[in-house]
């Protein structure tokens, strides 16, 4: 008969063929699965093929080829936790007892076997077998939970319901800074107070409840705060009743941290695009008042108080393009023309200028270090910054102070640690104060767009954001350590640069220059175009306006002969200015273009390299722009996204 698939394996080792036999029937018929053989070699053969291997060898002591005992023991040398019964003779009783008692795990049958004999021998072989096997299980799985315990990189505490740690992993250890002789057989609310919601979380599980993803806050050992995932069950006994409370933590702290960047960078770009379209539709209101007060400025016997007032008005208007030109430096929509510049040489020029800026209560010192070092910026960016940087400096010392700005270049290998700069050749400019000092609480917003120190009406919060805006274009770092009562300093990081300085767009004369040539302009705003029209018309030119990219099309088909200049908005209600230029150049070769914008994107100009002209801008800007294009003298800038 064909034995179940549970049933327990044994290897009948005889060499007497009738009584192998017999017994194998007899084991087969008992619900044993038996397998045979005649002789120690053979039996080992044997017990390599069977699978399941042997739970049970029945072996005679004495054997053709070895014996008993000695089979016994090569056995269970290849066969983990089998159990040997040796059959023997009446004259062979000594020896199977001096098998048990040289600890051979052995039990003895003795020739002739009563069948009832050998069953019950079997029955408590297989018992011992099946404790042996499931001790070694339970010594498996111990060893590979405390593996997993000590190889997670998750701390695992385990905590009594006395509150009284058990079990702290390495992990644990690493994460919290405590070792394990530390905490075990204590209570973690005794070890430091941000441990006591533990009680809670025991509170929790003790009544039934798991805990799954619950973020709580922890501290380490050094007393810094930590945000931890936690996920909390019941430890049980036998009988289900709860032990203890296993914790499983992960240290989301750094995760939470670069989401608070990532959410403080998302809010920040969400008003630098607002901040963007603002400037541009602003711009395009001073675009109007300065057309408009050039033009009235340039009427004959104008009355003196009525050309003061035009004046104020123009000297406002150029305040206010100032204003937009931080909001669009904030917003990254500024036009940079990038040149090769010497940090030192600008310093050195904008002396002057800073110590009438900070008065005579304050004490200017300047440091230049980086000699012939070059950084590639946009100069009048970078005056804005350190000027920007000087005044804020000068501002947090009203009862007057030293102010030192110094420059420096700085190699950064490799693992060392300079500000948190990337490895790399630095120029780093230092504005330092003696001032006030920064509460820590200020300084993790102080780069925020409106965000000010200073009184109501003393600033506008925009300063630092722009500064930080520019210098991060410009593939630099903006860092900032300040202590209360000693001062500040702001630390300028750029990337040192080689290279030849670009040709920026021709400065108009200071008698605008003038033209006969036939200009299409195309811009949607009606009193904007209307005003661009009239300057470029007193200085000469033939102007045909168009409100929309369709309306340019229309116009452009009807004239007599193609223009010589097309000036056009890069935003217009019906597509861009950039792809009427491109789609223009492309039926008309040799067309000449002029881009306009009051917001600026390089990648609405493309790789066209298109002239650009941003707005506000007066006569002397438009006529000039307009000349050099005609002209061909104009040459592209050097331009960052």
């Amino acid at each position: 008969m064909t034995p179940s698939a549970d049933a327990l394996p044994v290897l009948l080792v005889d060499d007497d063929e009738m009584l192998r036999r017999t017994m194998t029937d007899i084991l087969a018929l008992r619900g044993f699965a038996p397998s045979s053989a005649a002789d120690g070699e053979q039996a080992m053969g044997v017990a390599r093929a069977m699978s399941p291997p042997p739970a049970v060898a029945i072996v005679d002591l004495r054997l053709p080829d070895m014996d008993g005992l000695d089979l016994a023991a090569r056995l269970q040398e290849q066969t983990r936790y089998v159990q040997v019964v040796i059959l023997t003779g009446h004259a062979s009783i000594e020896s199977a007892v001096r098998a048990l008692r040289d600890n051979h795990g052995c039990d003895y049958l003795v020739k002739p076997v009563e069948v009832d004999q050998l069953i019950r021998t079997l029955k408590t072989a297989e018992d011992r077998w099946r404790l042996v096997t499931t001790e070694a299980e339970l010594r498996e799985t111990r060893a590979l939970v405390q593996t997993v315990f000590d190889a997670s990189p998750l701390p695992h505490v385990l905590i009594g319901l006395d509150m009284k740690v058990r079990l702290w992993n390495p992990a644990a250890e690493r994460v919290f800074g405590w070792q394990a002789v530390d905490v075990v057989g204590r209570e973690l609310s005794s070890i430091a107070p941000a441990w006591r919601g533990c009680e809670n979380v025991v509170e929790v599980v003790r009544q039934g409840h798991s805990i799954m993803g619950l973020e709580v806050r922890r501290s380490n050992r050094a007393g810094a705060p930590l945000d931890v995932r936690l996920n909390a069950a019941a430890f049980r006994e036998r009988d289900g009743s709860i032990e203890a409370v296993l914790s499983v933590y992960e240290d989301v702290t750094e995760r939470r941290e670069l989401e608070r960047k990532l959410n403080e960078a998302q809010r920040l770009d969400a008003i630098g695009r607002l901040a963007g379209g603002i400037a541009h539709d602003f711009n395009n209101l001073l675009t109007v008042i300065r057309s408009e007060t050039d033009l009235a400025l340039q009427t004959e016997a104008l009355d003196e108080r009525l050309r003061g007032g035009l004046i104020s008005i123009r000297d406002t208007t150029d305040r206010g393009a100032a204003l937009t030109r931080q909001l669009l430096a904030f917003a990254r929509r500024q036009p940079v023309t990038v040149s090769m510049v010497e940090p030192d040489a600008v310093v050195a020029e904008l002396d002057r200028m800073l110590r009438r800026l900070i008065g005579p209560g304050v004490r200017l010192e300047v440091d230049a270090g980086a000699t012939g070092r070059q950084v590639g910026v946009d100069r009048s960016q970078l005056e804005q910054v350190l000027t920007n940087l000087v005044v804020n400096a000068r501002d947090a010392m009203p009862d007057g102070g030293r102010l030192t700005v110094t420059t420096r270049h700085a190699s950064v290998r490799p693992g060392a640690e300079l500000l948190g700069l990337d490895p790399g050749e630095w120029v780093i400019i230092s504005v330092r104060d003696t001032g006030t000092g920064i509460p820590e609480e200020q300084r993790t917003r102080i780069f925020e767009p409106f965000f000010t120190t200073k009184a109501q009406g003393a600033g506008t919060g925009l300063g630092l954001a722009t500064c930080y805006g520019i210098v991060r274009r410009l593939g630099g770092q903006m860092v900032v350590e300040s202590e209360i009562a000693i001062g500040s300093t702001f630390h300028v990081c750029l990337p040192h640069a080689e290279g030849e300085s670009v040709q920026e767009l021709p400065a108009p004369d200071a008698d605008a220059p003038s033209g006969t040539e036939t200009i299409l302009l195309v811009e949607d705003q009606d009193q904007l175009r209307s005003a661009t029209q009239r300057l470029l018309r007193n200085r000469g030119y033939q102007v045909r306006i168009a409100g929309s990219v369709g309306e340019a099309w229309e116009l452009i088909s009807t004239m007599p002969r193609r223009p010589d200049l097309v000036m056009s908005d890069v935003q217009l209600p019906d597509g861009g200015g950039r792809d009427l230029i491109v789609a223009l150049q492309a039926s008309f070769p040799g067309l000449r273009a002029l881009l306009t914008s009051g917001s600026y994107d390089v990648g609405d100009v493309g790789d066209a390299r298109i002239p650009f002209l941003q707005k506000p801008y007066s006569l002397q800007d438009v006529a000039g722009a307009v000349r050099a294009v005609l002209d061909g003298t104009y040459q592209p800038p050097g331009q960052l996204s």
